[in-house]
């Protein structure tokens, strides 16, 4: 069993805290986004269509809305720009949440997941260099809002249809 010091479990609470909050409002933005495109877009308008409830599935939804609804032209680029930059965030997040931490050399995190596929568990490895995260807090903090601000101008361009 790996040791850790006060020191790395304090910041490996911190960087998991600020990922987690951060992504709280990525989730909450993605599910009111989806669902205003999926009641007001014209690509929603299919009988077998299905309101998207997972996150990658909503991400995918967004973006085939806003390459296929005219109405969306206008954010179009920046709207594709923005859920692309969110996925590597979603991955972090997803790792931070459902693996467990199992060792750290030099500021870099070691992370173990197990998947279940098909009839078997697969084990993932995922490293985290905490000493390049506070790039990366400056880089999400404004993609979060960035994602907020898209789904505020989708709801406006709806409510103006």
């Amino acid at each position: 069993m790996a040791q850790f010091t006060k020191d790395d479990i304090d910041k490996i609470h911190n960087a998991v805290g600020f990922v987690v909050v951060q992504w709280s409002f990525v989730e909450s933005n993605a599910a009111v986004l989806s669902n205003t495109l999926f009641l007001r877009s014209s690509v929603a308008k299919k009988p077998t269509q299905q309101m998207p409830k997972f996150i990658g599935q909503q991400f995918k939804f967004q973006k085939r809305c806003l390459c296929d609804c005219g109405e969306l032209e206008p954010l179009r680029k920046d709207g594709l720009a923005i859920i692309k930059a969110l996925e590597p965030f979603n991955r972090a997040r997803e790792f931070f949440v459902h693996s467990v931490v199992v060792g750290v050399n030099e500021g870099v995190y070691t992370f173990h997941k197990l998947d279940a596929q098909h009839d078997e568990h697969v084990a993932t490895v995922w490293e985290f260099d905490l000493n390049t995260f506070p790039a990366s807090q400056r880089t999400w903090s404004p993609l979060v809002q960035a994602y907020s601000q898209l789904a505020i101008a989708i709801a406006k361009i709806y409510d103006k249809i």
